[in-house]
C-alpha cells in the first residue's frame, strides 16, 4: 500500500468481529522484515526506517500505536503482543517519502510467533507504466443538484513507486464533470495535496506497485428535467461506468451501451450504463432527461449557488450507495470506496520480480487480468462471501499462474 493510504487501510482493523479482550502484556511476538520489491535494489538506509505497528482488538474505536526501527538487514521485532484472534494488527512504514503498510493479520490458534515482511520500493517520475483500468461515476440525482461519486482505478505496471517530479507536478490528471464544487477526498493527505480546477484534478501522490484506486466526491448544479454530460478523458479508458440513481430518467448517447438496472446492497437501485476502449483524448458525451423523480430533500437557495442537501452529508451518499456499490464484485473494484483503498501488490512476492525489458502486450493483458481477479478475491474473502481455506486455494492459485507467466515471458526474452 502507497501515499495516503496507509491510515485508510486502519479502518480495516475495526470490521465487525466477535469481542474478545485483550491480554495485557500477551506472550505473543513480530519478527518482520522490511525489503525493496524493485529488482537488483537494495533497501536504503534501512538502520533509519521506523516501523509502527497498530493493533486493535474487536470492537475497539481507536487503534493502539508502537514504533521500532529496523536494523541494518532491514529486520524488526516486537514482543509482549496479545495473540488473541480477534486482535488486528497491522504495519506500515514510509520510504523514499512514500507510505506502504501491510495486509491486516492476526495470531492463529496456538500461534505465538508471526512472521511478517513490508515490502517498499524505489522511486521514478516515470509514468509510462501507469495505467487506467476503470473509471467509475456513482450519480446521485438530487432537485438541481447531482450528488458524485467518482472512483478512478489505476495500475502501476512497474517494480517502482511512481511519484510526481515537482511540488505541482502530477502522477495523474484526472477529469471530472465541469462546475464541480465541494470536493471530498478519501483521507487529508489527498485533500491537502490535490489541486482542483474546472473539469479536472491534478492528483499528486504516488503510486506503488500494484493496483489502487483514486476516491472522491463532488456535486454538480443542473437544471432540471435534463443535464448534459460530458467528460473528456485525457487517458485511455479500457471501461467507463456510469451509475444514475433510478429516478425514471432517460439516457441518450451515441457512446455509452443500453442501460439496465443495477440494484445495491443499500436498497437503492441505479440505471447502469458502460463506455469501453475509450481511447485518450476522447469527449464521452450523453443526455440524462426527464429527471424530474428526484427526491425531495435538497433544496436550491434562490439566486445563489446550488449546495449540498440540508441534512444529506456526503459520507452518507456514500455509505448508502458506494459501500453498496463498490462491495459487489460485479463492478470489478478494489474493496471498499472511502473506507479502503488496496493497492494488490502483484510484485508482493521475489518470483514475480520483472526483467527490464518491456512485456509484450498480450502477457501485460493477460498480468491485469489475473491482478484483477486477485484483487477480486480478496475483497470477496473480507467480505464474509467465501471460506478461508476455498479462499486459501484460489489466491494460491491465481499466484501460481501469474509465476507461470512471468517464466514464460522471462524464456521468451531469453530466447
Amino acid at each position: 500500500m502507497c501515499a495516503a493510504i496507509a491510515f485508510v487501510a486502519l479502518l480495516a482493523l475495526f470490521a465487525p468481529s466477535a469481542r474478545v479482550d485483550a491480554q495485557a502484556g500477551g506472550q505473543g511476538k513480530l519478527e518482520g522484515q522490511i525489503v525493496n520489491g524493485t529488482k537488483d535494489a537494495k533497501l536504503q538506509n534501512p538502520s533509519s526506517l521506523v516501523v509502527t505497528l497498530y493493533s486493535a482488538v474487536a470492537n475497539a474505536s481507536t487503534p493502539i500505536s508502537q514504533t521500532t526501527k529496523s536494523d541494518n538487514d532491514g529486520k524488526f521485532v516486537f514482543a509482549s503482543l496479545d495473540t488473541n484472534a480477534g486482535t488486528r494488527y497491522l504495519l506500515t512504514t514510509t520510504y523514499l517519502g512514500v507510505d506502504y503498510a501491510s495486509d491486516v493479520f492476526t495470531f492463529a490458534a496456538n500461534q505465538t510467533t508471526v512472521t511478517q515482511t513490508l515490502q517498499v520500493h524505489d522511486t521514478t517520475t516515470d509514468r509510462a507504466s501507469l495505467q487506467v483500468m476503470q473509471t467509475h461515476l456513482v450519480i446521485d440525482v438530487q432537485p438541481r443538484i447531482l450528488q458524485i461519486v467518482q472512483i478512478v482505478q489505476v495500475v502501476n505496471m512497474s517494480d517502482r513507486a511512481i511519484i510526481h517530479a515537482g511540488p505541482h507536478d502530477p502522477t495523474l490528471i484526472v477529469p471530472t464533470l465541469a462546475k464541480a464544487q465541494a470536493f471530498q477526498f478519501d483521507s487529508p493527505t489527498v485533500e491537502s495535496t490535490t489541486l482542483v480546477g474546472d473539469g479536472v484534478i491534478t492528483y499528486t501522490l504516488p503510486f506503488a506497485p500494484g493496483v489502487d484506486q483514486i476516491v472522491f466526491n463532488y456535486t454538480v448544479p443542473y437544471t432540471p428535467p435534463t443535464y448534459d454530460f460530458r467528460l473528456a478523458l485525457p487517458f485511455d479508458t479500457p471501461t467507463l461506468r456510469i451509475l444514475l440513481s433510478d429516478v425514471k430518467a432517460n439516457v441518450q448517447s451515441s457512446q455509452l451501451g443500453a442501460t439496465s438496472l443495477f440494484p445495491t446492497q443499500s436498497g437503492q437501485t441505479f440505471l447502469q450504463t458502460t463506455a469501453s476502449s475509450i481511447k485518450a483524448g476522447t469527449e464521452v458525451r450523453a443526455t440524462f432527461s426527464n429527471l424530474t423523480g428526484a427526491g425531495s430533500s435538497a433544496t436550491a437557495p434562490s439566486g445563489g449557488p446550488v449546495s449540498a442537501p440540508t441534512g444529506q452529508d456526503n459520507n452518507t451518499l456514500i455509505a448508502g450507495v458506494v459501500l453498496g456499490v463498490v462491495g459487489i464484485a460485479a463492478l470489478g473494484l478494489i474493496g471498499f470506496a472511502i473506507t479502503r483503498r488496496r493497492a494488490a501488490q502483484f510484485a508482493e512476492d521475489e518470483e514475480y520480480e520483472e526483467e527490464e525489458e518491456e512485456a509484450p502486450a498480450s502477457t501485460d493483458s493477460q498480468r491485469l487480468e489475473l491482478l484483477q481477479k486477485l484483487a477480486d478475491l480478496d475483497d470477496e474473502f473480507e467480505a464474509g462471501k467465501i471460506a478461508q481455506e476455498e479462499y486459501k486455494q484460489q489466491r494460491d492459485a491465481i499466484k501460481a499462474e501469474l509465476r507461470e507467466l512471468m517464466q514464460a515471458k522471462d524464456a521468451e526474452t531469453k530466447e
